[in-house]
């Protein structure tokens, strides 16, 4: 199902601003921007490829999201949620901060990009793992 013309300016075109964005870490230097350095992005998605445009966004989201995560919790105080386990507390914000723009998508759409990435994740590991194979030695 095509996300439609209000969906698409609410959700998808605005500015992408996330914990690597708002929190700064120690110097000014932003959480997470370091491991997504040298790896480039299309200048938009309009006329590019499609795969290439989602594989960057999911890079650049995974390294934003995964160096804003790690830097959080080994920050965090061991009881800053007491008797609580502190990565299911964090992923509870993270989903929390995502709320509005899948609110606006809708469940559907929601569900479909998270199958999608899911597909997209094991046809990458399926690729890797046949190259891996085939680039072993054979033995004679």
């Amino acid at each position: 199902m095509a996300a439609g013309p209000a969906v698409q300016r609410s959700c998808f075109q605005t500015p992408r601003i996330g914990f690597s964005e708002k929190i700064a870490g120690e110097g000014g230097e932003q959480i997470g921007a370091r491991s997504w350095q040298g790896v480039s992005r299309a200048s938009g998605t309009e006329g590019a490829d499609a795969a290439q445009a989602l594989i960057e966004e999911l890079l650049h989201t995974a390294f934003s999201l995964g160096g804003a995560f790690v830097s959080l919790l080994e920050d965090l105080p061991e009881d800053a949620f007491a008797g609580e386990d502190q990565v299911a507390v964090l992923i509870e914000m993270l989903a929390g901060s995502s709320r509005p723009a899948i609110d606006a998508a809708g469940e559907e759409d929601c569900r479909v990009a998270t199958a999608l990435i899911g597909a997209v994740r094991d046809r990458v590991f399926d690729d890797l793992q046949a190259a891996a194979r085939l680039a072993k030695p054979k033995d004679n």
